[in-house]
């Protein structure tokens, strides 16, 4: 997580917060990652928005894999 916002960070343009709406969030990086994350977080030094991808599918597969969402 921290080498991808390290990396990422840079590319991502701000936007005019008059364009932006609820179905166009700010810009920011988006991941899957999957596993225990909180060192992973913490080190970053980021504060993520987390989604569990298992309250969206069902299958065993996703039971320990999460959308982070880093707005910049």
């Amino acid at each position: 997580m921290q080498d991808l916002w390290r990396w990422g960070k840079p590319l991502i343009q701000k936007t005019n917060d008059r364009i932006r709406t609820a179905e166009a969030p700010a810009p920011g990086l988006i991941c899957l990652k999957g596993g225990d994350l909180a060192k992973e977080i913490q080190e970053s030094g980021t504060r993520p928005h987390v989604t569990a991808i298992k309250d969206i599918f069902e299958e065993p597969f996703f039971e320990e894999k999460y959308i982070l969402y880093v707005p910049k």
